[in-house]
């Protein structure tokens, strides 16, 4: 979690880079007169015993958070604002095919990271100066700004703002254009003024009174004199630069000078007022920064920081807990076994795949065609010599059909069934459930519709999922086991539907009955001759009985597949993606804990101060999108 920033903004050569660099207390920000600065410089103060400096560039994309663009490189103390002027130079030139007319960089950042042991704890932003000539480069500049409020929105407008305002001349800080940009983002109660160049006042009284917001001895208002009112208050400086010729190389001599020199203005009778104020130097700049950037730390920041953090840290415990890895080999057996019954088991797809085989195997290709096979005996009349091999060809028909649906048994069950077993169990937010969704159309349910995510995410944590699909060795066994199965019902049912229609054609069988004319009463025809004729009565109702209830009674079902884990005594290793994405998650959710416990120990948050806070997540519906903040 970023802290919030403290974004700096001034019109060019305002003095912006002169007071970043007594914050940071290095001299670190571009200084040639003709070279501003081009991109945003974000700089994270550290205050720290050891002393060093970084430089990062970042990507700025459309949307989303910053990436970083190579590795950082160390800065040298002394002369870093070389380096960093370099690395701007350098930057506006590797984008000078698609950029920007006046050599402004708008998708990237230069990232400093300072550490002092006195320094304070705050990251600040130097964006670039603020103009209206020429239009092209006042306009990129404009974008850059508007890419930074964007930016604010989006990570939860925790920036404060410091406004830098020349006081050399006739000052008027509603003319300036900085001030224009706060009053027209209405960012007066997030900004900091600051008057820079304080030795170039023209009426140290007319400065007073804009600092103050006292009227000036000849009675004059701050309003009349263009006062803007901010919330966090003004503050002068001077940091006038030392001439002296061997300081231009000797830069932390110069900023010594520079903040010495800063006190000593400010100790004249003239500023007295402002100096009773708290309002005079870089010395007061620096409290003011510290004690207000603290305050909302812990007024604000600090519990919206956690409550980010903890649903950060609830999301992907979430995820770890979806993704189904499952470490130790005794608690993911027991947790896969588990997984094959409520895959396989009576409350299970194989159910529904069960009333699909009745439909579209015993009902639609042998009740059908064996009823019509059947129904073409009724009142059928053969020639005596013809009845054998008409009822063969009778038999053979019905025995094709059913054959065909026995070799279909494998066919339709096996591929559905590994199916059911390798599919993936998602989150369905629009029913409030975790189903499993079978390529077949079949869906699983885990808990019921209309689950809340928060609820769910409190089950999975205290029972964790297996996803079967990352473990190839344990589901190729169960598949084994379940062809095994199948094939062995296909063949005990080949046999018996062997037998079943071989004894179609017994003199005893149940199902037909042959009736020659001749043996009817009055068979006696008129012209004195006996009838050839033979009536062929079926009963086509009871054999089709008896041949779907045989494929019933051995059809698989819930409980006989429930068990096909019973000789799996191993899981196995999970595939090699499903390890390194389980990897991924793992270390994000140490880095986030390590946050989480970072923010404790700096705001010093007691147990039960924590817990209080959870109880609050816990209380509120998960936000969309929370696990990606």
């Amino acid at each position: 979690m970023d802290p919030p920033k403290i974004v700096v903004i001034g019109d060019e050569s305002a003095g912006k880079s002169t007071i970043l660099e007594q914050l940071a207390r290095l001299p670190v920000f571009p200084r040639k007169k003709r070279f501003c600065t081009r991109l945003a410089i974000h700089v994270r103060l550290r205050r720290s015993e050891s002393i060093n400096a970084s430089l990062s560039v970042y990507n700025v994309p459309a949307e989303g958070p910053y990436v970083q663009d190579g590795q950082p490189m160390q800065v040298p103390q002394e002369n870093g604002w070389i380096w960093v002027q370099e690395k701007m130079a350098s930057l506006v030139e590797e984008l000078s095919e698609r950029p920007t007319k006046m050599g402004i960089v708008k998708d990237k950042i230069i990232v400093l990271e300072v550490r002092r042991p006195d320094v304070p704890s705050i990251d600040l932003v130097d964006l670039p100066g603020l103009t209206t000539v020429p239009k092209d480069k006042a306009e990129e500049i404009q974008e850059v700004l508007k890419r930074q409020l964007s930016e604010d929105a989006r990570t939860g407008g925790h920036s404060m703002y410091l406004a830098v305002v020349p006081a050399s001349g006739d000052v008027r800080p509603s003319t300036n254009m900085a001030m224009q940009f706060v009053q027209d983002n209405m960012l007066q109660n997030k900004t900091f003024g600051v008057f820079s160049k304080c030795d170039q006042v023209s009426d140290p009284d007319i400065l007073c009174c804009l600092v103050t917001g006292k009227a000036t001895e000849d009675g004059d208002e701050p309003e009349a004199l263009g006062a803007v009112e901010l919330t966090k208050g003004w503050v002068t400086t001077m940091l006038k630069p030392p001439h002296e010729k061997e300081l231009q190389v000797h830069n932390f001599e110069r900023l010594l000078i520079q903040h010495r020199e800063d006190a000593d203005f400010f100790k004249s009778k003239e500023y007295k007022q402002i100096v009773d104020y708290g309002q005079a130097g870089m010395g007061a700049l620096v409290r003011r920064l510290e004690l207000e950037y603290s305050n909302y730390l812990n007024t604000t920041w600090k519990d919206g920081a956690m409550k980010r953090i903890l649903e950060k840290l609830a999301g992907l415990e979430f995820d770890l807990s979806m993704l189904g890895v499952v470490e130790g080999e005794t608690k993911k057996l027991q947790l896969a076994r588990k997984e094959v019954e409520r895959r396989f088991g009576p409350d299970s797809p194989v159910k529904e795949l069960h009333d699909r085989f009745r439909k579209d195997v015993l009902h639609d290709q042998i009740c059908v065609p064996v009823r019509r096979i059947l129904g073409d005996l009724r009142d059928t009349k053969w020639e005596g010599h013809d009845v054998h091999k008409n009822l063969e060809s009778v038999r053979n028909q019905v025995k094709g059909t059913a054959s065909s649906a026995v070799q279909q048994i494998e066919e339709f069950w096996m591929p559905k069934l590994k199916e059911i077993l390798v599919a993936e169990s998602k989150v369905d937010d629009a029913d409030g459930d975790i189903v499993t969704e079978v390529a077949c159309g079949i869906r699983m349910r885990l808990f019921g519709k209309g689950e809340s995510q928060r609820n769910m995410r409190k089950v999975m944590k205290q029972t964790p999922l297996i996803q079967l699909n990352h473990y190839p060795d344990f589901t190729s066994a169960i598949i084994a086991n379940c062809k095994s199965f199948v094939d062995r019902v296909a063949q005990d049912l080949g046999a018996q539907v062997q037998d079943l229609t071989d004894r179609f054609l017994d003199p005893d069988s149940p199902w037909l009955r042959l009736q020659p004319e001749l043996a009817l009463p009055a068979a006696q025809m008129a012209d004195g001759k006996v009838s050839s004729k033979v009536k062929v009565k079926c009963d086509e109702q009871g054999f089709l009985d008896a041949l779907v209830a045989l494929f019933l009674r051995k059809a698989p079902t819930a409980q006989d597949l429930q068990g096909m884990h019973q000789n799996v005594n191993s899981v196995g290793m999970e595939e090699g993606a499903a390890k390194q994405k389980h990897e991924e998650l793992l270390l994000q959710i140490k880095k986030v804990k390590a946050a989480r416990d970072g923010i404790r120990k700096a705001f010093a948050i007691t147990d039960e101060e924590f817990a209080m806070m959870e109880l609050q997540i816990d209380a509120e519906p998960v936000v969309q999108g929370a696990a990606q903040a």
